[in-house]
């Protein structure tokens, strides 16, 4: 009986260590690294709209401060394109109205695209999100 004890609370100790190691080790690929918070730029309306289409990552930087600093819900659509201008077209994330494309995901394994979402109602943004494909 006394083996038995010992097998399943052995087995339960193993187990609590790999969930453990790999939470550990999705915190640290999912936490932005010293380089990514170096590189954020302060949001300058010209040249965002200079990156649009582009292949370079101007808009990924800019987009915190953009979030931040700006009111974003609660514009009209005629104060989002003078801002930000009209986006591209793009068949990803039907339900927003606005999408703009900000370049690769942030993070270690940088696979998909990040996005910034704008929905609308009667011309006023009511939503301002942050998606990947």
């Amino acid at each position: 009986m006394n083996i038995k004890k010992t097998a399943v609370y052995s087995f339960l100790g193993v187990l609590v260590v790999i969930v453990a190691g790999i939470l550990f080790v999705g915190l640290i690929i999912s936490t932005p690294s010293i380089e990514e918070y170096a590189s954020r730029r302060n949001f300058d309306s010209g040249e965002w709209q200079k990156a649009e289409g582009g292949n370079d990552d101007v808009r990924i930087k800019m987009v915190d401060s953009l979030l931040h600093d700006h009111k974003v819900v609660g514009m009209s659509r005629s104060q989002i394109d003078a801002l930000l201008g009209k986006p591209g077209k793009t068949p990803y994330f039907s339900d927003y109205e606005y999408v703009y494309w900000l370049g690769p995901e942030r993070g270690f394994m940088s696979i998909d695209s990040e996005w910034l979402g704008l929905k609308f109602k009667d011309n006023v943004v009511t939503e301002a999100s942050l998606l990947r494909d």
